[in-house]
């Protein structure tokens, strides 16, 4: 059955202009990917022990685990914002990119000034590390822009950061005192796993087709956590003293080696991933006879 065409020009019009998508597209970057930080007091406890200013983002060493889950999780949540926006998708992923652009420039050059003191080469290193992983993040995120798949796909990514970044929120607000420590870490595993299985429901099993997007969804969240334990294990090698920049070749093996191991089934619970993917199929079929009714398919005469 056709779409009326009277009602196209309305659905349209709704949602915010292009224009409008840029602040809150950079506010959704860092806002939401730093809020481990930000809830920290911007580092007060740590940097004014240095006797330097708050900064917006920890550039500085001992923070690269959490500067890589805040560019990523930041990148990914602000891919979603051209949703909120109506007009041309080239213009709304355009505002989108510019927001998050203008951002990581603003605060990466607030906390390169912050910590002045710090080695010119550690702050290089950081700063491209913070773009980089910005630059991808963001490229994943957008996919949400492509449709139902789409959408899936970026969700999966946030739902493979969520046991990640959530205990580090969780901590922040006062809920990682004695014996919780497994409690906060079970919590966020089960709440990635419940937006594993939003995700994997919303590209759906109704075309076959769809069924090639699930193990790339399954897998993208499943990388993010050895990612994410790989550049704390590289991190103490990247100081100066650490042999740079002969042994970088030996560090970057030892790295891989690392993240093979995390990436490994026997090293993390399988249930909550079993549960997510059944759950997904169930909640695909359901919508599936939903939708099916619905919209019946017109018999043949």
């Amino acid at each position: 059955m056709a779409t009326d065409p009277a009602a196209r020009p309305a659905s349209r019009e709704r949602g915010l202009p292009a224009p409008a998508l840029i602040p809150i597209a950079g506010l959704v970057w860092w806002v939401t990917g730093f809020l481990p930080w930000i809830l920290s007091g911007l580092g007060h406890d740590v940097l004014s022990r240095l006797g330097t200013p708050l900064a917006a983002v920890p550039l500085f060493t001992g923070h690269v685990s959490e500067l890589l889950v805040g560019s990523g999780v930041g990148g990914l949540t602000a891919g979603f914002v051209p949703l909120l926006g109506r007009g041309r998708r080239a213009s709304r992923i355009a505002a989108v990119a510019a927001g998050v652009t203008l951002t990581v420039m603003i605060v990466v050059m607030q906390s390169r000034s912050a910590l002045g003191g710090t080695d010119g080469r550690v702050l290089d290193g950081l700063t491209a590390l913070v773009v980089l992983v910005s630059v991808v993040a963001l490229a994943i995120g957008l996919l949400a822009t492509a449709g139902r798949a789409g959408i899936g796909i970026a969700g999966a990514a946030l739902a493979g950061a969520a046991p990640v970044w959530l205990p580090a929120v969780l901590s922040q607000v006062g809920l990682d005192g004695p014996g919780a420590f497994q409690h906060v870490t079970d919590v966020a595993r089960w709440v990635g796993a419940a937006m594993l299985a939003a995700s994997l429901a919303t590209i759906g099993l109704r075309r076959v087709a769809r069924l090639v997007w699930w193990p790339v969804a399954i897998v993208l969240a499943w990388i993010v956590s050895p990612t994410v334990t790989a550049a704390a294990y590289i991190e103490p090698m990247l100081r100066p003293g650490m042999g740079l920049p002969d042994m970088l070749g030996e560090h970057l093996s030892a790295t891989l080696d690392v993240w093979r191991m995390a990436a490994s089934p026997g090293v993390r619970p399988l249930t909550p991933w079993i549960v997510a993917i059944v759950a997904g199929v169930v909640i695909s079929l359901v919508l599936d006879r939903v939708r099916a009714k619905d919209h019946p398919v017109p018999a043949e005469p």
